[in-house]
C-alpha cells in the first residue's frame, strides 16, 4: 500500500469529535478494508495516500449514517430531494430504497471526492470526472459489496456523524430566485434603460472586442472618452456579453462565445463545445443570472462536458453542477 493505513484519529476527525465511543473500532476496521479496495482500483491509481484515506473514510462514515438513519448522509439525502424530487443526479435508480445502502449513493460520493479534488478557480479549464466511468462504477460495487456483507454487523451511532462530511450538502442551502426584470419599465439604471432601448428590449447585447465594446459606451451609453470611464482592465479582454436588467447592467468578458443567438456574432460552435461547459464549473467565469438566464432562454445548447453523454449530464442536471462547483458564486451578486 505504501502507507500505514487508517487510525483511530482518521475516523475521529471525520466525525468532528475526539472522544472515542465503543463502536468506532469496527468503522475503522471496516474503513482499512475499503481502503485495500480503493488501494488496488484503476480509479485511484494516480491518487494520493490521502486521498484514498478520504474516499475509505467517506464511504465507511456513509454506512455508518445509513445504519443509523442519521448525520451527514441523511442530511444531504433530504435536502437533495426536497430541491430536485429525486434521490441522487446523473443515476438511474430502477431498485434504489431509501434509507438503505445503495451502489449509486458509493458511486455518487466517489464522483464528489474526485471532482471536487480537480476543481481549482485559479485554472484556466477544469478537468470533470465522468459519474459514469466504468473505473468508478467498478469501485462503486465491489465498495457496495463490501457493505453489503457487513451492514447487518455495522453498529449504530448514537452520535450522528457531522452534516458537512460530504461537502456538496452546504451547496443546497442557496435559495434559487427569480431572474431579475428585463421589462425596461421595471428598469431603473440609466444604462441598463439605454442598452435595452438600443437593443430594443433584447436583454443581451454582444461585443467582439474591447474598442467595440468601449464605442458602445461613448457612443450609446454617453460615457466620457477617458481612459479611466472606460473599464480599461478588459483592455486584453474580447468576446464581450452585456446583460441590462432591472439590478443594472452586467458586463461580462470571455464567454460571449457560448450564447447562441441570431444577434450575436462571437458565437463559436467548436469553442463551446470545448471549452463551454468552464461556465458552470469555474466560480467568476460567468455571473449567476446570467448563466441562468442563458439556461433559461435555451442560448447554451451546444454546451458539454467532455465525456460520452456529457451534453445530456449538464443540461439535465446543470442547476446542481452549478451549485456544486460554483459554490457561494451561486446564485451570488
Amino acid at each position: 500500500m505504501g502507507h500505514n493505513g487508517i487510525h483511530m484519529q482518521d475516523w475521529l476527525k471525520i466525525n468532528q469529535r475526539t472522544k472515542v465511543s465503543t463502536i468506532d473500532s469496527w468503522y475503522v476496521q471496516f474503513a482499512n478494508r475499503l481502503l485495500e479496495l480503493i488501494d488496488n482500483s484503476l480509479l485511484y491509481k494516480q491518487q494520493t495516500v490521502s486521498e484514498k484515506i478520504r474516499a475509505s473514510l467517506s464511504c465507511a462514515i456513509y454506512l455508518q449514517d445509513a445504519v443509523g438513519q442519521n448525520g451527514g448522509w441523511k442530511a444531504f439525502s433530504e435536502r437533495y430531494y426536497q430541491l430536485y424530487h429525486a434521490y441522487l443526479p446523473f443515476y438511474i435508480l430502477p431498485q434504489y430504497i431509501p434509507d438503505e445502502i445503495n451502489q449509486e449513493d458509493v458511486s455518487f460520493i466517489l464522483w464528489t471526492l474526485l471532482s471536487e479534488q480537480n476543481s481549482n478557480p485559479t485554472k484556466t479549464e477544469i478537468l470533470i470526472k465522468d459519474p459514469l466511468l466504468p473505473e468508478l462504477l467498478e469501485l462503486a460495487r465491489r465498495i457496495y459489496k463490501e457493505m453489503d456483507n457487513s451492514f447487518e454487523e455495522a453498529p449504530i451511532c448514537e452520535n450522528p456523524s457531522p452534516t458537512d462530511w460530504l461537502a456538496v450538502t452546504q451547496s443546497l442551502d442557496a435559495v434559487p430566485a427569480l431572474l431579475p426584470n428585463t421589462d425596461i419599465d421595471y428598469v431603473t439604471n440609466n444604462d441598463a434603460k439605454k442598452c435595452l432601448t438600443y437593443s430594443e428590449g433584447e436583454p443581451l447585447l454582444y461585443f467582439t472586442s474591447y474598442n467595440e465594446l468601449t464605442d458602445f459606451f461613448i457612443r450609446i451609453l454617453e460615457w466620457e472618452n477617458r481612459v479611466d470611464s472606460l473599464l480599461a482592465d478588459f483592455k486584453d479582454r474580447e468576446n464581450f456579453v452585456i446583460y441590462a436588467n432591472a439590478k443594472g447592467m452586467l458586463l461580462a468578458p470571455d464567454i460571449s462565445f457560448c450564447f447562441k443567438d441570431s444577434r450575436n456574432p462571437t458565437y463559436s460552435q467548436k469553442k463551446t463545445i470545448s471549452e463551454g461547459f468552464n461556465l458552470f464549473c469555474i466560480p467568476g467565469r460567468c455571473p449567476f443570472d446570467l448563466l441562468k438566464y442563458g439556461m433559461t432562454n435555451g442560448l447554451f445548447p451546444d454546451i458539454q462536458f467532455p465525456y460520452n453523454n456529457g451534453k445530456y449530464i449538464l443540461h439535465h442536471y446543470w442547476d446542481f453542477i452549478a451549485r456544486f462547483y460554483l459554490g457561494e458564486y451561486y446564485e451570488g451578486d
